[in-house]
């Protein structure tokens, strides 16, 4: 049976855990390493059972407790490719793991993930959707602006769907943010 689990989910931070049958992967770890072992203890679960860290996006809200996180536990880290080149940029990567670009698909255990792009204020943001044994789909779409059609079909194929949309260009264009983020 799958298990889906947020472990954080707001401006402080992002975390998803989905899994089964003792092996799961994380969607996000922007919280700090401390942060996410807690809760994954208060949900009942062993991060030794993740198998990998999937990171949306570059910002530190879904990504700040990966480079201890990974480097502690030795996960896999997966991300679209301009991801991982802001992740390395910002010194968020490490040699004690493994960072992979995940193109469309991979098989983790006997998982499926896949990626979506989505539309962002990030080198190259994405949404996962995750397949369990028993047929059980999860999507997780953060920071999602607009609905696009490859997210709006994933959706419509999930079992459980996290839709985070938080993203207002008028608010942004207008509010007391700094030209960089507005650019």
């Amino acid at each position: 049976m799958a298990k889906f689990v947020t472990l954080f989910s707001s401006s402080s931070g992002n975390s998803y855990y989905i899994g089964s049958s003792g092996q799961g992967v994380l969607i996000d770890a922007g919280r700090s390493c401390k942060q996410i072992e807690m809760a994954m203890q208060s949900n009942n679960l062993d991060l030794r059972s993740v198998r990998a860290v999937f990171i949306t996006h570059e910002h530190s809200d879904h990504c700040q407790g990966l480079k201890v996180l990974a480097s502690r536990y030795g996960f896999t880290v997966y991300a679209s490719e301009g991801t991982l080149c802001e992740l390395e940029r910002t010194d968020k990567l490490s040699s004690r793991f493994t960072a992979d670009v995940i193109e469309t698909k991979v098989s983790i255990g006997d998982m499926l993930i896949e990626r979506h792009n989505t539309p962002h204020d990030a080198a190259e943001s994405c949404a996962y959707s995750v397949t369990t044994p028993d047929g059980s789909r999860a999507t997780i779409a953060t920071d999602m602006g607009i609905m696009v059609p490859d997210v709006r079909e994933a959706i419509k194929r999930s079992s459980l769907a996290v839709i985070e949309s938080n993203h207002d260009i008028d608010m942004l264009r207008c509010g007391p943010y700094p030209y960089t983020l507005k650019k």
